[in-house]
C-alpha cells in the first residue's frame, strides 16, 4: 500500500538540537503517518562505520558493525525476527538499506498507516545515497537560528557524559556543525522532493507551517496533528535519549535566546554571531 507518488517515504534532516523531534511528533499524530525512534540506519551503513575499514569502502560490503546496529534498533522497536528474515541474504550495504526500508513498509501497513517518517538529523549528510536507491524519498529540512542550536548543543555537551555530547563543548565544533548542515539544506533547497521549514516559523505559526507540510507530503492537514503530538513524542524517545530531549508534553513555544544568553559572555555571543552571519543572512534571505 504505497502512498501516491511515492510520497509515503519521509526523512526528517537538520542540524542536531533544532527541534527535530517536535516536527516528527506533530507528523506522527496525522492518522495516515507513522514513525519511529532514530534509527541511524543510513548513517552506520554509508558513513560511521565504513571509513574505519578501506576494504569495505571498496567492495560496499556492509560493516559488521553496522549490522549488528541495525538488528539492535529493529529490536527495540519489536521487528527484529522480520528483519532478519528478510534480510538473510544481504551482504552488501545497498542490499541492507533497500531491505531497511521495505522493513519499515512492512511496519507501516502493519500499523495500518500510508506514510512512514524516518528521523535521524544526521542522516543529513546521507541524502545522496538515499537518493541513489530510488526510493522515491521526500526529505523535510528543520533549519533553526544557528546561536540557539550552538547554545543547545552546547548544553547538552554540558549535560551529558555520553561521548556522543562531549564533543559539543568545543564551541567551534558546535558551530561548524551548524554550519555544515545548513549549507546542506540550502544545496538542495531547489528540488521539488526536498522542502526547507523554519522551526520559529513552525512553532510561532504551528498550524500554517503544518498545512504547508501537509501540501508538500500530499495528505490533508488533521488537527489531531496540533492535539496528540505530545502523545505520540513518547514512543519516539528511547530511554537513553531522555537526558537531552525535552519531553513535549507542554504548549509549543520559541524559546530562542534563552539558552544563548544563559550560557555564553558577551564575548562568546559576539565570536559566535560573527562566525554564524554569512549563511543567518542567506537564511533571512529564504523567508518569504
Amino acid at each position: 500500500m504505497k502512498h501516491k507518488d511515492n510520497s509515503g517515504r519521509l526523512f526528517i534532516v537538520g542540524a542536531p538540537r533544532s527541534g527535530t523531534t517536535l516536527l516528527q511528533s506533530l507528523l506522527a499524530a496525522h492518522p495516515e503517518i507513522t514513525s519511529f525512534p532514530e534509527s541511524h540506519a543510513f548513517e552506520n551503513l554509508t558513513t560511521a562505520y565504513q571509513r574505519r575499514w578501506k576494504l569495505l569502502q571498496l567492495t560496499k560490503i556492509a560493516s559488521p558493525v553496522a549490522v549488528q546496529k541495525l538488528y539492535r534498533f529493529l529490536d527495540r522497536i519489536g521487528y527484529e525476527a522480520q528483519g532478519r528474515c528478510r534480510l538473510k541474504y544481504a551482504f552488501f550495504s545497498r542490499q541492507y538499506a533497500l531491505g531497511f526500508v521495505e522493513i519499515l513498509d512492512e511496519i507501516t501497513r502493519d500499523r495500518g498507516k500510508s506514510i512512514w517518517v524516518e528521523k535521524t538529523p544526521q542522516h543529513i549528510n546521507c541524502i545522496s545515497y538515499i537518493e541513489g536507491l530510488n526510493i522515491g524519498a521526500k526529505f523535510i529540512h528543520l533549519v533553526r537560528n544557528g546561536t540557539d542550536v550552538v547554545a543547545s548543543q552546547y548544553d547538552a555537551g554540558l549535560k551529558n557524559s555520553d561521548t556522543l555530547w562531549r564533543v559539543h563543548l568545543n564551541l567551534d565544533k558546535c558551530i561548524d556543525s551548524w554550519k555544515n548542515d545548513v549549507q546542506i539544506s540550502l544545496s538542495h533547497s531547489h528540488k521539488p522532493n526536498h522542502i526547507l521549514i523554519s522551526y520559529e516559523r513552525l512553532a510561532n505559526s504551528t498550524e500554517a507551517e503544518l498545512i504547508r507540510l501537509c501540501q508538500f507530503i500530499g495528505v490533508p492537514f488533521n488537527s489531531a496533528m496540533l492535539q496528540d503530538y505530545a502523545l505520540e513524542s513518547k514512543e519516539l524517545i528511547m530511554d537513553h535519549e531522555a537526558n537531552w530531549k525535552n519531553s513535549l508534553d507542554q504548549p509549543i513555544q520559541n524559546a530562542n535566546g534563552m539558552k544563548f544568553s544563559k550560557l555564553f559572555n558577551k564575548e562568546q555571543q559576539a565570536y559566535i554571531l560573527e562566525a554564524l552571519s554569512p549563511l543567518t543572512q542567506e537564511l533571512v534571505s529564504l523567508e518569504p
